[in-house]
């Protein structure tokens, strides 16, 4: 009782407060109950406090009820799954379920029996939270378990509410839930561990392991099969029967005899019988055998005959004899659904109603089943047959849709995270990647592995910036996560640059977008519409003060488009939360880097006709009667375009490339008075991959856990945008280690977007004054790069060593000024379309929308590509790819 009531405390239960007048105050009550272990040995004794709920009055202090359970077919669909696919399957228990229900309604309660505060004798307690045996205490707690799991990533099935699926790229997890019982399968057991991990962040729970016993079934699994049995469940029904030493029946039901309504005389015991009754009814859940039977007697429950009990003790002894049957699953290939069905004709006496049955098959799996009689009299047997094969469409099309629902969400994640995808995708082309979650990270606080999703952040933040950070962090993603179905809802592969926008976005997906402002409620609603905002907006009107964390999001800011969270738009961030923070997520690096995408292009293109000319430089773009027509190249050879002409060079290096009298002054003007971000600056190094184990940091050599991308942040006080203040390192041949000699890593530092222009303008690159300026400038990413890799790594024994600066970026990458990027802050500009005034000439890239980097300049691309192709040839790609 005393660590029920501690509990109950800790979680802030209730209030103690003065007895208003002219309440209603419900009473509680101390139950107590043995609990067992599936082998039948006591487990511990358990006290529970529980409210008397017979005097509550719906509209007062209780309103809506209901609660969903999870079905029979679900469970057994995804355990049939599950087995299929070898996948891990656990089973979670969530301490005092019940108390995590917020409650909408004010209820008011006496003291606790045993525990009157000595104080305040005559103070109740209000209840901030839902308690036991409250009417709508089940109903708190799945509105409130749904919510964050909904939250994390999960999407709740429209089959069955207590069904939640979860995708991330390859990795998949189903999650069941069954008032407080939760069992858990993924693909992976990296992902069951993080959401497990994550679980129990929100939520006090006890992880019981494997898969063993659930909702009273006994779960037994080898390689080969998985069992399901209420051995236990059975024989307690045969106790309360009273019927432990009666005569063993062979088949639970007598076919010779159909049951009548007035058969017989009234059942002395009609409480036993519907108890019974509806006992075998649950045992139904794992045996098919008794299905038909037990419907039979259900039919009398309202006013049982002797016959009908007579039926009902029958089952019970066939039950008595096959305790240990149940329901067998095996790992299927097949993921067909087939299904048998049958039906009488006038099989009823009293109605002439038919009876009907089915049952449906995953592969060899059975997982669902049914008997019951038809709701309507048929006219033919004909008849009869035909509405039973009607009820079993109906329970294969609820697998169908649920089906659907998770591939069409799979599907549109992928290509909506990685427009890429979808470019190699329509050439038939695909780059192999590698899988990688976290990257180390050096701030002036101290260093730590910084891993992709919740968990392992929320320990760095208590670490290093204590609990108001976590509490902070977590108010933050609260806020974010539910919103990010409407940042998702319109993907930008629809988008196209003319008003065949209203048919590829616009029409195509505003179910979706409405879809997810509902879901999300008014206030979700009204956070949706700050996401063309900038993101500081956000954090400013959540009351994020946290240091540690306003740095951490400036950074993150930084690193997504190079400028800090008062100017990035609140979506991109939102686009990034949505799929960082969440569990089982990675990210990918393509095998043999970069220029793997590249020759995947190249092999696309020419396979569909493509020209592709290498080493080629522009020298003008064209332009006839005002119309773009092609380029001129150095080398004096015209190209000349079929649609369009597309540049993907920046605005300010696009217009050089014009003839002065063919562009618009107002948009000339445009361009020449954009802010540019500044330039940067590069390390490039070869060096000996010797290593050493991490923990040595005394001997020669790399650490053998060396990670692929390391960030280096000297001075938060300055601001992650100063210059020489943020260094970001990538050792690609960590992951790839084809990008180096063997025995060999390469290296690439840079200062993102830091670095001014002005002290590199119109110097001589062959000058001292420019070397020297360049070893200057270049020792904030020597030093970032010794602190990554430690007191083994030797700058003077590095086989290569180059350094790029902003005079190198506009020569060799033909960068105006060597800049980073437009400068555009959200809220104050926005970037430019991609139709310019010269008519067919589109541009793409950082300097158009949606903006600055790889993942904005490759859906850019997309945009532009999509814009050159009819309404109809694009909407075909839609369909084609299940966008």
């Amino acid at each position: 009782m005393h660590e029920e009531f501690s509990a109950l405390t800790n979680q802030h239960t209730w209030d103690l407060v003065p007895r208003p007048d002219s309440v209603n105050v419900i009473r509680c009550m101390w139950l107590f109950r043995h609990k067992y272990r599936d082998s039948g040995d006591l487990e511990r004794y358990k006290a529970r406090l529980v409210a008397n709920d017979t005097n509550q009055q719906e509209g007062i202090d209780c309103g809506e009820t209901f609660s969903p359970v999870v079905k029979p077919a679900t469970i057994q669909t995804v355990l049939s799954n599950a087995m299929g696919m070898h996948w891990p399957i656990h089973q979670l228990d969530v301490k005092n379920a019940f108390l995590h229900g917020d409650l909408k309604e004010t209820v008011y309660m006496y003291q606790p029996p045993g525990f009157v505060h000595p104080s305040v004798p005559q103070f109740v307690c209000r209840l901030r939270k839902s308690l036991y045996v409250l009417k709508q205490a089940p109903r708190a707690w799945y509105d409130r378990s749904a919510r964050y799991l909904m939250q994390i990533g999960f999407i709740c099935s429209r089959c069955d509410n207590s069904l939640f699926t979860f995708h991330r790229g390859s990795n998949t997890a189903y999650l069941l839930l069954y008032v407080d019982d939760i069992v858990l399968t993924a693909s992976s057991d990296g992902l069951k561990n993080e959401i497990i991990a994550l679980l129990k962040i929100e939520f006090s729970m006890t992880d019981l392991g494997k898969l063993s016993y659930f909702l009273g079934i006994s779960v037994t699994r080898s390689v080969t099969t998985m069992f399901l049995c209420l051995y236990k469940y059975a024989e307690e029904i045969v106790y309360r029967a009273k019927m432990a030493n009666c005569k063993i029946m062979p088949t639970p039901v007598d076919s010779k005899s159909k049951l009548s309504a007035n058969d017989g005389e009234l059942v002395f015991y009609s409480t036993l019988y519907r108890s019974l009754a509806g006992a075998l009814q649950y045992l139904t859940f794992t045996r098919p055998d008794i299905a038909y039977a037990v419907q039979q007697v259900c039919l009398f429950m309202h006013d049982p005959r002797e016959s009908h009990f007579a039926a009902l003790k029958r089952i019970i002894k066939y039950v008595k004899g096959t305790l240990d049957f149940g329901l067998h699953l095996y790992p299927s290939a097949l993921t067909k659904l087939l299904s048998y069905t049958d039906a009488d004709w006038a099989g009823c006496p009293d109605t002439r109603r038919s009876t009907s049955g089915y049952c449906v098959f995953l592969g060899d799996n059975l997982v669902s089943w049914s008997a019951k009689r038809q709701a309507t009299l048929s006219r033919s047997s004909a008849e009869a047959e035909y509405r039973g094969v009607a009820n079993v469409v109906v329970e294969i099309l609820k697998g169908s849709v649920r089906t659907e629902v998770n591939c069409s969400s799979n599907v549109l994640r992928e290509f909506f995270v990685r427009p890429n995808l979808l470019v190699l995708d329509a050439l038939g082309e695909s780059t192999p990647c590698v899988n990688y979650d976290s990257w180390m990270v050096y701030v002036p606080e101290g260093e730590f592995l910084s891993r992709i999703g919740p968990t392992e952040f929320f320990k760095d933040l208590e670490k290093y910036g204590g609990p108001d950070s976590a509490r902070e962090w977590r108010k933050l993603l609260d806020a974010i996560l539910p919103i990010s179905a409407a940042a998702m809802a319109l993907p930008p592969l629809s988008i196209r640059g003319d008003l065949g926008v209203l048919s590829t976005a616009a029409a195509r997906y505003a179910p979706s977008l409405l879809k997810s402002f509902a879901q999300m409620g008014p206030q979700g609603a009204l956070g949706a519409t700050k996401l063309l905002r900038p993101f500081s907006e956000i954090i400013d009107s959540l009351g994020i003060k946290d240091p540690f964390i306003r740095n951490w999001l400036d950074l993150l800011a930084f690193l997504l488009a190079g400028v800090k969270t008062n100017g990035i738009l609140s979506a991109e961030m939102v686009y990034m939360f949505s799929e960082w923070y969440k569990p089982g997520c990675t990210l990918e690096y393509p095998l043999h880097g970069s220029g793997a995408i590249v020759d995947a292009l190249v092999r696309g293109l020419k396979k569909f006709g493509g020209r592709i000319s290498l080493k080629s430089h522009v020298e003008n773009i064209v332009v006839e009667k005002g119309r773009a027509v092609g380029v001129k190249l150095r080398g004096g050879q015209f190209i000349r375009a079929k649609k369009a002409v597309v540049s993907n060079a920046s605005m300010w290096d696009t217009l050089s490339l014009l003839p002065p009298e063919v562009v618009p002054k107002s948009y000339q003007d445009r361009i020449e008075t954009t802010q540019q971000c500044e330039s940067f600056m590069h390390l490039h190094l070869g060096f000996d991959a010797e290593v050493r184990p991490s923990h040595e940091w005394t001997k020669k050599g790399i650490p053998d856990d060396l990670g692929i991308h390391h960030i280096v942040v000297n001075d938060w006080d300055r601001g992650v945008d100063a210059d020489q203040n943020v260094v970001l390192i990538s050792v690609p041949s960590v992951l790839s280690p084809d990008l180096a000699p063997p025995g060999k890593h390469v290296l690439h530092a840079y200062t993102p977007g830091t670095e001014p222009f002005e002290i590199w303008e119109g110097l001589d690159r062959r000058s001292n004054e420019y070397k020297n300026l360049k070893a200057e400038r270049s020792e904030v990413m020597w030093k970032a790069v010794e602190k990554a890799l430690g007191p083994g790594f030797n700058r003077e024994k590095c086989e290569v060593k180059l350094v790029g600066t902003p005079l190198t970026h506009q020569r060799f990458l033909r960068r105006n000024r060597g800049t980073y990027g437009p400068a555009i802050l959200a809220g104050k500009d926005t970037f430019p379309g991609h139709s310019t005034p010269i008519p067919q000439l589109l541009c793409c890239g950082d300097s158009t929308f949606p903006g600055i980097g790889v993942p904005a300049v490759a859906a850019s691309g997309a945009i532009v590509a999509n814009s050159l192709v009819s309404v109809t040839e694009h909407s075909q790609l839609l369909d084609a790819v299940g966008i």
